[in-house]
């Protein structure tokens, strides 16, 4: 019954709004209906392991047990789906030149589109990475005998405060059933899913496999981060001598943290600022909210073609995909958004790994472990309002804290490395069945 309401839903939203999202979704559009086309997918029919990933956070966790899996001997091709356009650029950067995947963007979750691709490709497993939990394709793969895998699964405090109601409970326990393998990042998220009644031999602690990808590239990037901050040091005055970024802000974030930059300008015209809105077509948007705060303000774009043309400007304004982390490693001070809104937190860890100082704010629900390990490292801080995040950012401009933060956020990251190497043994067996 509660599967005729949901699929009578998907159908009424198509019916009305297909106009609507053909123009929302133009790219891709006819794979996300599942109309791939042939000479693409046929050299995986019948053989592939599918994995959905989202955005670029679950892209990352992808790739990461990708080449952990090619390194553990798997020889399945791989085909990688994914939602947005941020997602996909971020699979093929830390894929580089390596073939380690066939990309289509991620099918909508209507049954005659999820039918389509599943009778078209056949793969001989499909995973989801996170929280991508969509009903239709779990039970489309379960009458085809397609072995379901979810990748670091977790179960947020704000998802499970949602879910935490009986006739929820049990909806949400039958979902989650319907996979044969689920890894999840800590005991938290298997003591939740056991109390929905899904099966414990089912559930592996594992970790997060973002880690491995974190670190793989910061071990890449180690020997040009230096020279990576001298050249964002250089986009500015010579008088430059510390960079604040804000990373993967959502609307409204930006005016709360702008009027703590407008503030800190005043205190100390030696700090810049680069600004990373999270979804980059809002990059005008964010210069109009600069400008309110009377700060002066340029896009990324403008200021890479202008070369070795020092500026007066105050912020940089990001509007290309793929530095963000490099970014974090080459300033001094970090703030991480979804944070004031109730996004459940972007990527903590991409500053964190480097040893940077972060702060976020009240809504870290979706990286609760770590934010609990660092801010009792008091490597990462909570601020739950302006005047609090610009107290917190006067503070840590007295020192130059990455150096004294590094072996502690280095201690984290070994002990939490290793999950996408045992996501592949898990994995594995399951392939030669």
């Amino acid at each position: 019954m509660l599967l005729r309401i949901y699929n009578f839903l998907l159908n009424f939203v198509f019916f009305f709004l297909k106009g609507k999202l053909k123009k929302k979704y133009a790219k891709g559009f006819d794979e996300r209906q599942g109309n791939f086309i042939t000479s693409k997918i046929s050299p995986l029919i019948g053989k592939c392991f599918w994995i959905n990933a989202v955005s670029v956070g679950e892209a990352q966790a992808a790739i990461s047990f990708i080449k952990a899996a090619r390194n553990d001997g798997f020889s399945c091709p791989f085909l990688l789906s994914t939602t947005t356009e941020t997602g996909r650029k971020m699979a093929f950067d830390l894929a580089g030149s390596e073939n380690l995947f066939t990309h289509v963007y991620a099918v909508w979750d209507k049954k005659n589109f999820v039918t389509k691709a599943l009778d078209m490709v056949k793969p001989i497993a499909y995973a989801t990475v996170e929280t991508e939990i969509w009903p239709n394709i779990l039970i489309e793969c379960k009458k085809r005998k397609i072995r379901t895998i979810l990748i670091n699964g977790r179960i947020s405090d704000r998802t499970w405060q949602k879910i935490s109601r009986p006739f929820v409970l049990h909806i949400a326990g039958r979902v989650f059933s319907l996979f044969d393998i689920i890894t999840c990042r800590d005991e938290t998220d298997k003591k939740r899913l056991t109390s929905l009644s899904v099966s414990p031999d089912k559930i592996f602690v594992t970790g997060d496999s973002k880690v491995d990808e974190l670190l793989r590239r910061k071990e890449e990037r180690q020997r040009s981060i230096d020279d990576i901050r001298r050249k964002l040091l250089s986009y500015f005055s010579p008088d430059t001598k510390r960079l604040i970024i804000a990373g993967s802000t959502h609307s409204p974030e930006e005016e709360i943290v702008f009027s703590v930059f407008a503030r800190l300008k005043k205190l100390n015209n030696n700090v810049k600022f680069f600004s990373v809105p999270r979804h980059p077509e809002r990059v005008n948007e964010v210069l109009e909210i600069a400008m309110q705060n009377e700060l002066s303000a340029v896009r990324f774009s403008e200021i890479e073609k202008a070369k070795n043309t020092k500026t007066d400007y105050d912020i940089i304004v990001v509007d290309k995909i793929g530095v963000l982390f490099d970014f974090y490693g080459a300033s001094d001070i970090a703030f991480v958004g979804g944070s004031f809104v109730d996004k459940g937190g972007q990527n903590i860890l991409e500053p964190l790994v480097w040893g940077v100082p972060t702060c976020y704010g009240p809504h870290m629900e979706d990286f609760a472990e770590p934010a609990s390990y660092f801010e009792k490292e008091n490597i990462s801080h909570r601020v739950f309002n302006a005047d609090e995040l610009y107290t917190k950012f006067v503070s840590l401009l007295k020192d130059d804290w990455k150096e004294q933060n590094l072996p502690r956020s280095d201690r984290y990251f070994a002990e939490h490395s290793g999950t996408s190497y045992k996501l592949a043994k898990i994995i594995k067996p399951i392939l030669e069945v």
